[in-house]
Formats: structure tokens, sequence, C-alpha cells
């Protein structure tokens, strides 16, 4: 992985080291910020919540403590929780899930709630803000934890557009 600062934004580069090529290239003109952190076990919607004997369910104890490591791992990585302007913009969220083992037996989709609500606290923004989001998983078993690439956007999506079309149907 390499990392280079161009106009004061961080592109993160992940190589494998049996391709010459890097996996992620962007252009960083709308990206507000991005990073990668590492996780003992990228948790899923299905494994997040327990049953507390009442018939409610609460966060698991655990993921709380997997949830401050990677507050954590972002503040000493040099990230500010205020990158991400306080209004009502609407934004993109794009994750990488390095995953080292059962890759055929995650759900992507679950693997986005825990992700995506430890980001929102970290960066002080509100998930219904978020209009797009997408992913993609990868098996990296030489590794001993897992890893999380994020990045968020300013999001280019034209509802109204998008709206428009719909209705002319």
């Amino acid at each position: 992985m390499s990392v280079v600062n161009i106009n004061n934004k961080y592109i993160i580069m992940m190589t494998d080291d049996s391709e010459s090529n890097n996996d992620i290239r962007v252009p960083n003109s709308d990206i507000l910020t991005q990073g990668v952190y590492r996780i003992k076990h990228i948790a899923s919607v299905n494994s997040m919540y327990i049953d507390i004997g009442t018939g409610k369910k609460c966060l698991d104890p655990s993921l709380v403590d997997d949830r401050y490591k990677i507050w954590n791992q972002l503040e000493i990585a040099g990230h500010n929780p205020n990158e991400i302007p306080n209004d009502d913009s609407k934004l993109t969220l794009e994750f990488g899930f390095y995953l080292t083992n059962n890759i055929n037996k995650r759900d992507i989709d679950n693997m986005f709630k825990f992700n995506l609500d430890t980001l929102a606290e970290f960066y002080h923004f509100n998930d219904n803000r978020v209009f797009q989001i997408g992913g993609y998983k990868k098996l990296v078993e030489k590794y001993k934890e897992e890893m999380v690439y994020y990045r968020i956007r300013k999001s280019n999506l034209d509802l109204a557009s998008i709206n428009g079309a719909l209705l002319k149907r």
C-alpha cells in the first residue's frame, strides 16, 4: 500500500504483491476522505446484535470495542472527525472488504451497515445523507487481520433527472 498526497487529499493505492497494477485509481476532485483500517473480523448485520434475555436486542459489546479500535486507528492515521462538511450535502460511500476467510459465505450488503455506522459516528455525519453506496470484497489469506478500505466523497447523483426519467415511463 502506498499513500500519495495530492492537493491535501491522501490517495491510498492498494497493491497486491502478485499484481503489478494498482487496485484503486481515483480522481481526487470530490473525495472528502478515505482510508484503511484493520479489524480482526469484519462484522455483519447478521451478527451485530445479541439477545439480552428480555426479548430485546442490543449491539454486541465486542463490536462496541471494535468500533473504538477503528476510531483509534483513524485518529492515529491523522484523520480529522471534521473532514466531512456539516451540511445537507449528499454523500457516496465506497468500501473494499479484504477478507481472510469465508468470502463466499459472507454477504457484502451485511458488512455495509456496521462500517457505515462506525464512519458516520467518527466523522459526525448522519447516515441518511448517504445516497450511494458501493463496494467489493476480496480474499487476502496472507493477512492475519481483515481490512476495510473506505472512501467518502460528495455524491454526484442527480436525483431530479433520475426521477424525471422514471416518471416519463
